[in-house]
């Protein structure tokens, strides 16, 4: 989550940056992480405890050139290291020592093509879209390789459209760029985990009028033939009380089919439907998120390794329904923002063929100044099934920008 800060502290580069030589900014930040595992889901009677931790730190340091001739030239590097770890075999965990050249590359300005705005990326770049974002969960945010073109206003219309060949992950272990087919790999499966070079086309529409519809459509197909497509439907219904309070009605789909190597993969979806309230800075929203599908509850799921924006927006335990097949889950959602504090909180219950899942995330991000941002994060999560697991999280991420 990002704070809107309305400070007037200078930043150590401005003096800099209004050389006209380009634009550099820095930011360092500490991560603390502690989790409690409890495998006989009774906290009163367990003997076997797993309590895991870890405190890393990073920088990065990026640069944005003047425009020259509709082109801008971009980069940033992050270097991170591991001051303390335990048990770094789980997700949350991930906070290896490393140092990664995460996005660079250039960007033309469509307006030498007449267009107001626009811009075609080529290299290494961020991404937020419904499908894939930024991911910015750790130290570094998750970045891809490849071509983007980008038109964010036409009238009310959108455009997004990609080629990708590369990706590195949030995961701080994760430090080199891997082929896109790789994060679509299932364990167990023909090919495995790792699978040969491949690439991933996108394309992504949107719709707004602002207060009344959002629509999002978008389409993905990697290189293997595997093909997901998807929507996202915000739609006021009606104000209450005052102008300043908004009902809603939400709605998200995704679906999934083609091929994997020589075997099929099934087709399966996900269907959300969700009531939104929303007056001036409080966003209430809940509803409910189904997988369909009838083939093999143990292995069809949605492949999803990119950070889709369907149930959880600000995961800690980095866990979901697992989208897979059957899955029914139901959740509450809420944030509130007041001055430069924004709290967010969220519950979700998720019921599959095995087990039972619950988890709640509570999450409290200050602004102290123009450059100081933290967070604490705390979450909860009781998995009741074959093996009964309670996960209980605290992150403390500080952030400070030079």
């Amino acid at each position: 989550m990002h704070v809107h800060k309305n400070y007037g502290q200078r930043s150590i580069f401005e003096s800099i940056n209004q050389q006209g030589i380009g634009t550099f900014n820095a930011n360092g930040r500490m991560l603390t992480i502690n989790q409690t595992i409890n495998s006989s889901n009774d906290f009163e009677e367990a003997t076997d405890f797993n309590r895991e931790s870890a405190t890393s730190v990073a920088f990065t340091l990026g640069y944005k050139s003047p425009v020259w001739k509709h082109f801008t030239f971009y980069l940033s590097y992050s270097q991170a290291a591991t001051f303390q770890e335990t048990s770094s075999d789980t997700d949350i965990l991930e906070n290896g020592t490393y140092g990664v050249l995460n996005t660079g590359g250039f960007k033309y300005h469509l307006k030498g093509l007449g267009f107001k705005e626009g811009t075609i990326t080529l290299g290494r770049f961020l991404l937020d879209t419904e499908f894939m974002t930024d991911n910015q969960l750790r130290q570094k945010k998750q970045s891809y390789e490849g071509v983007f073109l980008n038109i964010p206003t036409l009238e009310h219309w959108s455009f997004k459209l990609g080629y990708l060949s590369k990706f590195s992950s949030w995961k701080s272990t994760t430090t080199n760029f891997k082929s896109i087919e790789a994060a679509y790999g299932i364990e167990g499966e023909e090919g495995a985990t790792e699978l040969y070079n491949g690439s991933q086309f996108f394309t992504e529409i949107r719709y707004l009028e602002p207060e009344k519809m959002d629509l999002i459509l978008y389409y993905i197909q990697t290189t293997h033939k595997l093909h997901i497509t998807g929507f996202s439907y915000l739609k006021h219904i009606f104000s209450i009380i005052d102008a300043q309070t908004h009902f809603a009605f939400k709605a998200k789909g995704i679906f999934q089919w083609g091929t994997h190597k020589k075997s099929l993969i099934t087709s399966i979806g996900g269907l959300q439907a969700g009531v939104l309230l929303k007056r001036n800075s409080l966003i209430f929203e809940t509803g409910i998120f189904t997988i369909t599908g009838n083939q093999n509850k143990d292995e069809n799921k949605i492949r999803a390794p990119f950070g889709p924006k369907l149930i959880i927006s600000n995961p800690l335990l980095g866990t979901d329904s697992d989208y897979k097949e059957g899955n029914d889950s139901y959740y509450i959602e809420s944030s509130y923002r007041f001055s430069n504090t924004k709290l967010y909180a969220l519950y979700l219950h998720t019921n599959s063929y095995q087990s039972n899942h619950n988890e709640i995330d509570l999450v409290v991000n200050q602004a102290f100044n123009k450059h100081i941002n933290s967070s604490i994060k705390i979450g909860y999560l009781d998995q009741s099934g074959f093996n009964l697991i309670d996960n209980i999280g605290l992150e403390i991420n500080l952030l400070y920008e030079f």
